[in-house]
């Protein structure tokens, strides 16, 4: 009986922890230091959609970016909250020139002005999968960092395709946050990255 209960006990912890992470970002709003080429656009919501994009530079989740060797994405999750991770999807085509980014830098700030680097995802080509077409997501666990502005800035080699950036946590860690700016007024020279 003992057994029974504390394997009940365990699964219910479980499912309750699983249940509580959840995609802060989805539908949020976001800016981008570049915008995406107008064969491959973002109308300003493909990244926080909730739309994954299948293997191909066709499929209508992805933008496509050009050159201009990094972007950076803000996201503005309109209030603070604990963060367990971020991730973010990206495609590699090597018939097309699409290829996976080498590196991702991770800042957060509450305010919008003062930002503190959380993290950088840092790759071998040979770390990296080697099937010629595929989606790949990358993942920074932050360990219950509060904000309420998510960067991610990621290098572009000649094409970066991705699809979508989520934020994982508990929304009921949510604290209104009256301090924050438009992400408009974000000066994108401003954020700290340890990269």
């Amino acid at each position: 009986m003992k057994k029974s209960l504390l394997v009940v006990s365990l699964l219910v912890f479980l499912l309750s922890s699983l249940v509580l992470a959840e995609n802060l970002a989805l539908d949020k709003k976001y800016v981008v230091s570049y915008p995406a080429e107008a064969s491959y656009p973002d109308s300003g919501t493909e990244m926080t959609d909730g739309k994954i994009g299948q293997p191909s530079i066709y499929d209508s989740p992805w933008s496509g970016h050009l050159r201009n060797e990094f972007r950076t994405f803000i996201i503005d999750l309109e209030a603070i909250y604990s963060i367990d991770s971020i991730t973010l999807g990206a495609l590699k085509d090597g018939g097309t020139g699409v290829t996976l980014p080498l590196w991702l830098c991770f800042s957060v700030s509450n305010d919008g002005k003062r930002w503190k680097s959380i993290g950088t995802l840092d790759y071998d080509e040979s770390e990296l999968p080697t099937k010629n077409v595929v989606r790949f997501l990358y993942e920074l666990k932050t360990s219950g960092t509060k904000a309420r502005y998510v960067a991610v800035k990621v290098n572009a080699g000649v094409w970066l395709f991705v699809d979508e950036i989520e934020v994982h946590g508990d929304p009921a860690t949510r604290s209104e946050d009256t301090n924050g700016i438009s992400l408009k007024e974000i000066d994108f020279e401003e954020i700290e990255f340890d990269y």
